[in-house]
């Protein structure tokens, strides 16, 4: 009879008896009606206006976070900047404070989940996510912006997110997959932070900079132009970000017609030009290599893809190498040259399944696909 009480006062909401019933471990049933009673009273001087079932819905979840420790309030209000989910890791990194050791982040993350506050779900990979229901995530988002410490905490998800997106910048040819995997699953986060930092343009740039190559994968074009715009204003003093920026903003702009993609092409290869070489240069000079065959400038393109090859020996890089020789692909491919694109995008294949690069493989793929065509080999 208590538990159909509690239904009942409860509307039916699944989320409203998910909290109540969280509580049995601790209160009797009967004690949990006297407590909604209790918490009802108090919204009798509330908005005429609102909704029952809303004003039902608030005093729950007031009353499961009244029941909180501080500690546990603390966390609660954190977790509100993640959206979709989030991983054990990103917890811990968002969640830290100099109070707070590791073994009582486990301890207060456990309790949130006891509390059904927090909910947890697994991935394809086995790994565990967790995540506050749209509901909860809301109302703990307005305790964050009530506490003060709303900024501080979306401070730390922007630095998690950057430094996750600057990780899978350097190591998307080795371990393609599994970082488009990563960013898919966490692209909500990320957009969160691209957000967060909208009017730095400086952070906006450094995060929007690496991120060029996964909305390349997954078309997200409009997205791209959004988050790179105004790179050329870029502070010059943070100038690898600026080059990043550049040549993902150039590319996407030539690619839509735009232009103005051309200027910012040129700009980006002088910053190049000014930077050591490294990992990252080989990349943006890759798909330099690609605009380069737009124009049918393909003497320039060829010197751009010898000089890839150059910084990929003296790097001692395999992958930077296959990627070298790929650009000297395209450059072969988009003059028609069969005789000389053939044999090297066979062995642009070998090469690619030895290396296990999923990155580079469909497109020498697409090359080798080209050179049948020019064969006519339908």
């Amino acid at each position: 009879h208590t538990v159909l009480q509690i239904c009942n006062r409860l509307d039916g909401i699944p989320l409203a008896i998910e909290l109540a019933a969280s509580r049995v471990n601790v209160l009797n049933p009967e004690h949990i009606v006297s407590k909604l009673d209790d918490r009802f009273r108090l919204l009798t001087g509330g908005s005429r206006t609102a909704l029952e079932r809303h004003k039902t819905l608030q005093a729950t979840i007031d009353w499961s976070y009244d029941l909180l420790s501080e500690k546990e309030k603390k966390v609660f209000h954190q977790l509100s900047v993640f959206v979709n989910g989030f991983d054990y890791e990103a917890y811990e990194h968002v969640c830290r404070t100099e109070s707070a050791e590791q073994e009582e982040l486990t301890d207060l993350l456990t309790s949130l989940v006891e509390k059904s506050l927090v909910i947890t779900r697994t991935v394809e990979s086995g790994a565990y996510r967790y995540q506050l229901l749209e509901t909860i995530r809301h109302y703990a988002k307005e305790k964050l912006l009530e506490s003060g410490e709303s900024d501080s905490t979306r401070e730390a998800h922007y630095q998690y997110y950057n430094k996750l997106s600057e990780q899978a910048y350097r190591e998307n040819t080795r371990k393609f997959e599994y970082w488009i995997d990563r960013l898919e699953l966490e692209h909500e986060n990320i957009v969160a932070a691209l957000e967060w930092v909208r009017d730095d343009i400086e952070k906006r740039l450094q995060l929007a900079g690496v991120l060029g190559w996964f909305w390349l994968e997954h078309d997200r074009r409009r997205l791209a132009l959004e988050y790179l715009k105004d790179s050329e204003n870029c502070p010059a003093e943070a100038s690898l970000t600026k080059a990043r920026a550049l040549t993902y903003h150039a590319f996407y702009l030539f690619f839509s017609g735009d232009t103005e993609g051309l200027s910012k092409v040129d700009s980006s290869l002088e910053l190049w030009d000014n930077l050591e070489n490294s990992e990252d240069k080989v990349k943006s000079l890759y798909h330099y290599v690609y605009v380069l065959c737009f124009k049918q400038d393909f003497k320039t393109a060829r010197e751009v893809a010898m000089k890839m090859e150059e910084i990929a020996l003296e790097l001692n890089d395999k992958y930077l190498l296959l990627q070298s020789r790929t650009a000297l692909l395209c450059v072969y491919v988009f003059q028609m040259k069969v005789d000389l694109a053939e044999p090297l995008a066979a062995q642009n294949i070998k090469d690619a399944v030895a290396l296990n690069d999923n990155m580079m493989k469909p497109q020498i793929l697409h090359f080798y696909a080209d050179c049948a065509l020019m064969r006519k080999d339908f």
